[in-house]
């Protein structure tokens, strides 16, 4: 059975997520599973939502040649909204997903951090989530949903730093629309310390997987999954003496419920699964030593891979084929018998002078040669493992097309969440 087969869940299903990690501007500081939570996410709604196309924009994407616009700048993030919403009907269900840092404005109004914002001009090099929720109403979407993970325990590398935790908005205008925020403010959104993800996505994934179907239909839908989240990072927060308030504001007339994936329960989580280890330019080095090539193709260069390996097998054969060549010439070199010198015949003495020279000649021209061969093909492998560490791209972000369409159970609500997920890696 398919979610789009449900009725009143006509459509298609997109997604866009956002991680970021480490941001440019140094005053920000590092998070270390945001990448973790947009991957893990993706990897959730492929397999459990049935979504059509989801993008995902984060900072293991090397910005170099981003083609596909894959590196999570506040242009980038734009630019595939706006493309995102030229080909959309209003019919159709768009998740979008951010994990990072937000702060809000004296005026409460949230923003979130792409990877280039700029401490010194926070709110313009910032995306106002309120902007973002007008251009999907502007396309008339019913049913949409911003997940924002953005409130870190610690948003400034300086303590002498202002901060403003992101702050809950109203989008009354919206017909039906749900924000889901991963805290209250005031409050901040954490960090697992027993798992690869923040504590809200974790249990977000958990609750997507199965464990948030509450009432064993075999469909988690929204309400379901709030339930679900609220009661598990409360339990979580008693336990850590934390206190991570996630909430969720339903503006305007709320009608139904939003059904977002089949409750699968697989016997072991994404969540507990082991994240596979970034490959990053040693990898891809160590590997282009062992083969020239392997490195760049590893790490998705095919171009540059194959050339590297061409000029790697081909100086290999070079330099045997002048290395047979030079012991060929030091063969007849040493078992090259001279004529016998007779005293009456002083001419032998000139012929075999000339004889030797020529061979001499010749191997000591076959040495050389032989040897620039050899400094070739060093070289060409210095320059292969060199690019392969230098020029490495640690990138894991797919473009996802299944033939999927949205479900929604008898009446409908759009939504905003908070939320981070999980992880996909090319090896």
């Amino acid at each position: 059975m398919k979610l789009s087969s449900l009725e009143g869940n006509e459509g298609k299903r997109y997604a866009i997520l956002v991680g970021v990690n480490s941001y440019q501007d140094v005053g920000l500081s590092k998070l270390n599973k945001s990448i973790n939570d947009a991957r893990a996410f993706e990897k959730i709604l492929q397999q459990y939502g049935q979504f059509d196309s989801i993008f995902v924009l984060a900072d293991d994407v090397n910005p170099r040649g981003d083609s596909e616009f894959r590196f999570p700048t506040r242009e980038n993030i734009l630019r595939k909204i706006d493309s995102l919403l030229m080909n959309i009907n209003s019919d159709d269900m768009l998740v979008f997903f951010f994990s990072g840092h937000g702060v809000s404005d004296y005026e409460e109004k949230a923003y979130i951090l792409p990877i280039d914002t700029d401490t010194n001009n926070l709110y313009k090099t910032s995306l106002n989530v309120d902007e973002i929720v007008s251009k999907f109403q502007n396309r008339n979407l019913k049913k949409f949903i911003l997940v924002l993970d953005a409130c870190r325990d610690t948003l400034y590398s300086s303590k002498n730093a202002s901060r403003n935790s992101m702050k809950e908005r109203n989008f009354d205008e919206s017909q039906v629309a749900v924000s889901f925020y991963s805290t209250r403010s005031g409050f901040f959104s954490y960090e697992d310390d027993e798992s690869d993800y923040g504590v809200f996505t974790k249990f977000m994934i958990y609750g997507l997987e199965g464990r948030g179907d509450l009432n064993s239909d075999g469909i988690v839908t929204f309400s379901e999954l709030e339930n679900y989240v609220t009661e598990s990072l409360r339990i979580w927060s008693m336990k850590k003496n934390k206190n991570q308030k996630p909430f969720v504001k339903i503006h305007g007339e709320k009608s139904g419920d939003l059904a977002i994936t089949f409750a699968k329960n697989p016997k072991k989580s994404l969540i507990d699964l082991p994240v596979p280890k970034p490959l990053g330019g040693i990898d891809f080095a160590m590997r282009s030593i062992v083969l020239p090539g392997w490195g760049q193709w590893t790490n998705r260069r095919n171009y540059a891979g194959s050339l590297y390996f061409s000029l790697g097998m081909t100086s290999l054969a070079y330099y045997s084929y002048q290395m047979r060549s030079y012991k060929k010439s030091m063969e007849e070199y040493n078992s090259f018998l001279p004529l016998p010198s007779l005293p009456e015949f002083g001419e032998t003495y000139l012929l075999n002078a000339l004889v030797f020279r020529d061979k001499r000649s010749k191997v000591d021209m076959d040495y050389r040669q032989t040897q620039q061969a050899f400094a070739g093909v060093m070289g060409i492998f210095l320059v292969n493992v060199l690019d392969a560490y230098f020029f490495s791209e640690t990138d894991y972000s797919l473009v996802i097309e299944s033939n999927v369409s949205p479900y929604h159970l008898e009446n409908t609500y759009a939504y905003e969440q908070t939320s981070k997920i999980g992880i996909e890696y090319h090896f």
